[in-house]
This record gives structure tokens, sequence and C-alpha cells, in this order.
């Protein structure tokens, strides 16, 4: 029977999350969410932690930094916004960015003119790769993850 395959939600735990329906029941059932994911790859910000404890923050920077397990995963649409350039630069706009680069500093080094929009655009795309690739339960789990 189909019923027997989903899960069970828990209304206190949803009611925990801030109210935007989709991180919420993403988060309710499990999943990794694009924010999720870029709010844990940029290391400049204020709002990652400095030492990764969780396990979901282990598989995501597991999935990280092996590119071969995420690059391919991005949606043709995005590619093209993104533009060849930045596409085949994707592992290492992640990796300035686990490195603690701010989105101006990878802008400079990605754009002769510099500015944040391309890096921010980039990391996006990466990060939509990256949850896209650990939510796939498909496949086995990322080595060296969880």
């Amino acid at each position: 029977m189909m019923l027997d395959h989903v899960p069970t939600i828990d209304i206190a735990k949803i009611a925990a999350y801030p109210h935007d329906l989709a991180e919420t029941l993403s988060r309710a059932l499990g999943w990794y969410t694009p924010d999720e994911v870029a709010a844990l790859l940029n290391r400049s910000s204020c709002s990652c932690p400095p030492a990764v404890d969780t396990s979901r923050g282990r598989a995501i920077l597991a999935c990280a930094t092996q590119p071969s397990e995420w690059v391919g995963r991005l949606d043709h649409g995005t590619e093209w916004r993104l533009g060849l350039r930045l596409y085949y630069r994707l592992p290492t706009i992640v990796s300035w960015y686990l490195a603690g680069l701010t989105p101006d500093e990878v802008g400079a080094r990605i754009s002769m003119f510099g500015g944040s929009a391309s890096a921010v655009r980039a990391l996006e795309a990466a990060a939509r790769c990256i949850a896209n690739r650990l939510n796939d339960r498909s496949l086995p789990p990322v080595r060296g993850g969880v």
C-alpha cells in the first residue's frame, strides 16, 4: 500500500521551524535544503559555526568536497544563466567559500568587474546541486558523510 511509505510528520517539530512552508516540510522529512547547504558553505557569514559537529553538516561538507558527486546535477536553465565559465568553476568557487572568502572576494576572482552577484549566484547553484545529491535516496550516501 502506498501509505506505508509516507513518513510521519511531527506537528510540534514543524511549529519550531521558520514559517517557510517548503523549507519546513523539507526539514520535517529530513531533506536537505539549498538554503541550509548555502549557509554552511558560506564560511564568511556569521550563520556558520566554526566547527561543524552535526551529522547533517558533516554530510554537506563531505558532498561539497567531492565535486564528482554533485557537479552534474545542475539544470540546463541555471547552467545557461551561469555560463560555461562559472559552471566549470563551481568546484573551485565552493572551495573558496569553504576557505572563508566573502562573496565580494570570490566575485573579484571570477569576474574582472568584481562584485558579489555572480559569486552568490554560483553559490546558490552549487547549494541546489549538493542538496539534490544528498536528497537522492536512490544512491548510496556520500563517502565521509553520515
